[in-house]
């Protein structure tokens, strides 16, 4: 986690960074709100996309327009099988 918030960083700066569409599934999804928020039905599908796309440690060279693309689509994907809000780890701060 610790090297991708360097490369997060980089990007933001206006640079590039070698990132994994693993590395982006990992900060976006939190699966043990899933598991607490979700019927067994959408958390296994939800689980089933996360765990094809942890296992994605194909690096891309990606400028922050590339990173925010990507995180996007990913949303989306996940946003079709469940609300997302739901186990995105930020519902407690969305409560607020």
């Amino acid at each position: 986690m610790f090297g991708l918030l360097v490369k997060l960083m980089k990007i933001q700066l206006g640079g590039e960074a070698y990132i994994s569409r693993s590395e982006i599934v990992d900060t976006l999804i939190n699966l043990s709100d899933a598991k607490k928020n979700l019927t067994d039905d959408q958390f296994n599908k939800v689980k089933a996309l996360y765990d094809e796309i942890i296992h994605d440690k194909t690096k891309s060279k990606m400028r922050l327009r590339d990173y925010e693309l990507e995180k996007i689509i990913m949303r989306d994907n996940f946003n079709t099988l469940a609300p997302i809000y739901l186990y995105d780890g930020q519902l407690n701060i969305n409560k607020k």
